[in-house]
C-alpha cells in the first residue's frame, strides 16, 4: 500500500466521551470537567485541529462551551439531529436550525468550521434536501463554513454523491473497516474536492484490544486478530501506532478524529501521529466486509 506523501491529514478530537459512556473498550468512566480542560488546553498546545461534537452527545457541546481555551484555533464541526423520518418537511428544516443555533449557545460561539446532518438517512428521505436548503441558509449567514453529513456506509455515500452537493463528509476507516476505499468512494469523494474526516479508527477500541479480550461476537475475526498483533509485536509497533499508520498511508483524508478519555491518552494519540512511516505492510489483508463487524450498530446491545 503505496504511503501518502500528501501532509499527513489533520488530528481532532471525538467529544462523544465527553458527554456520554462510549465504546467497547472505554478505558476509564468519563473525564471530569478538570481532566477535559487538561486535554484540550493540551491539544491546543500541540497543534490538534479539529473538535468533532454533536447535539446528541450527551452534555459535550456545554462542556466544550466551557472548557475550551478562549482563544483556541480548533475547527469545530457539530451535528444537527437525527429525524428518522419518512418525508422531511419545513418542520425539521426549522429543527435543524433551532438545534443549531442552541449549539452554538452551549459551545458559546457564534460560527463553527463544519454543520454534518448525522443522519444521512434523512438526506436520504423524501424532502432531505429541505435539510441542506436549511443549512446553507446558515452558511451564508457566516455561521457555519462548510456542510456536510456523517454516513456509516458506502452505499449511503454514494446516494448522498448522486443526490447532493456537500462540502465535507465523516465517514469510518480502520485496519478492518476498509470498505470506503475498496468501494472506490474515497476516489470520487477526492474527484469531487469534498473534505474527509475519518473516524473509528480504533473501531471504538477493538483494535487496540488483545484478541483474547475481544467480546465472542468477534470470535470469527479473532485468529485473525491474533496474527495481526502478532506481526506487531514481532515488528515493535503498537495497536495505536498501527492503527494511525493506516489511516495517515491513505491520500484525500483531510481529518483524523479519535476518542479519548484522558490526556495521557492525547499523548500518546499524538506520540504515535508524529512517528515518521512505519515498516508495516499488507494491511489489506485484514480487511473484514462483514458488517456484523465492522459496523458498531450491528453489535449486540450486550456482550459476553
Amino acid at each position: 500500500m503505496e504511503i501518502n506523501t500528501q501532509l499527513h491529514p489533520r488530528l481532532g478530537i471525538g467529544t462523544v466521551q465527553f458527554g456520554m459512556e462510549y465504546g467497547i473498550a472505554n478505558m476509564g468512566p468519563r473525564p471530569q470537567r478538570q481532566e477535559i480542560q487538561s486535554i484540550l488546553d493540551y491539544a491546543s498546545d500541540q497543534g490538534v485541529s479539529i473538535i468533532d461534537t454533536a447535539s446528541s452527545y450527551g452534555e459535550a457541546e456545554v462542556v466544550l462551551g466551557e472548557t475550551m481555551p478562549k482563544e483556541h484555533q480548533f475547527h469545530v464541526v457539530t451535528k444537527c439531529p437525527s429525524f428518522n423520518k419518512k418525508t422531511i418537511t419545513k418542520h425539521e428544516a426549522d429543527a435543524l436550525e433551532d438545534s443549531f443555533n442552541k449549539s452554538l449557545l452551549r459551545l458559546g460561539a457564534d460560527h463553527v468550521y463544519g454543520l454534518l446532518i448525522h443522519n444521512s438517512r434523512d438526506l436520504l428521505a423524501n424532502g432531505g434536501e429541505l435539510l441542506l436548503e436549511r443549512a446553507r441558509k446558515l452558511k451564508k449567514s457566516n455561521k457555519v463554513r462548510k456542510l456536510g453529513v456523517s454516513v456509516y456506509d458506502p452505499d449511503e455515500a454514494q446516494h448522498i454523491l448522486n443526490r447532493h452537493s456537500i462540502d465535507l463528509i465523516q465517514l469510518p476507516l480502520n485496519v478492518l473497516d476498509q470498505r470506503f476505499i475498496l468501494s472506490g468512494i474515497m476516489s470520487k469523494l477526492a474527484e469531487k474536492n469534498i473534505e474527509v474526516h475519518v473516524r473509528s479508527i480504533f473501531l471504538q477500541g477493538a483494535l487496540l484490544m488483545s484478541p483474547l479480550e475481544l467480546p465472542s461476537h468477534f470470535e470469527g475475526v479473532r485468529e485473525q486478530m491474533n496474527m495481526y498483533h502478532t506481526e506487531l509485536s514481532n515488528l515493535g509497533i503498537t495497536p495505536m501506532e498501527a492503527a494511525i499508520e493506516f489511516v495517515k498511508r491513505q491520500r484525500s483524508i483531510h481529518g483524523l478524529i479519535v476518542g479519548l478519555c484522558s490526556k495521557e491518552q492525547l499523548v500518546e494519540i499524538i506520540a504515535a501521529y508524529r512517528l515518521p512511516p512505519l515498516p508495516i505492510s499488507g494491511f489489506e489483508r485484514f480487511s473484514q466486509n462483514d458488517e456484523r463487524i465492522v459496523d458498531p450498530r450491528r453489535w449486540p446491545t450486550t456482550w459476553s
